[in-house]
């Protein structure tokens, strides 16, 4: 007997649109976060050079 016949699962379609919508607000949401980390360290150079 194997781990695998232990499981009875079920992903009926909108689970699967559940999990690309939880993907893509993820990677989405972590593009703009970075993003703005990018700008605010650019800035903090770029201020120094000015001095």
């Amino acid at each position: 007997m194997t781990i695998f016949s232990l499981f009875f699962a079920y992903a009926d379609p909108g689970t699967g649109m559940l999990v690309w919508q939880v993907l893509a607000a993820f990677f989405l949401g972590a593009s703009f976060y970075f993003k703005n980390i990018f700008r605010w360290i650019k800035n903090l150079f770029s201020k120094n050079k000015e001095k």
